[in-house]
């Protein structure tokens, strides 16, 4: 596996960028509210996985869902 496909398996939608100043409370509102829906995604997402599918690594030596959540 190359650097970049690396890359894109570390950081599926991009690395993190500092917002500007001026955006930090709209911002802090938005994220404080996806916080809050993410019990019910990851529940809506997960609901019928196997313990296979659990234990399966999302990139070469990444951690599994079931470590992550």
């Amino acid at each position: 596996m190359d650097n970049e496909a690396l890359e894109k398996m570390k950081f599926p939608i991009g690395r993190f960028q500092m917002p500007k100043q001026e955006d930090h409370q709209g911002l802090r509102s938005s994220w404080i509210e996806s916080l809050s829906k993410l019990p019910h995604h990851l529940r809506e997402l997960t609901f019928d996985w196997t313990l296979e599918k659990w234990k399966t690594p999302y990139r070469p030596g990444g951690w599994t869902a079931l470590q992550l959540i």
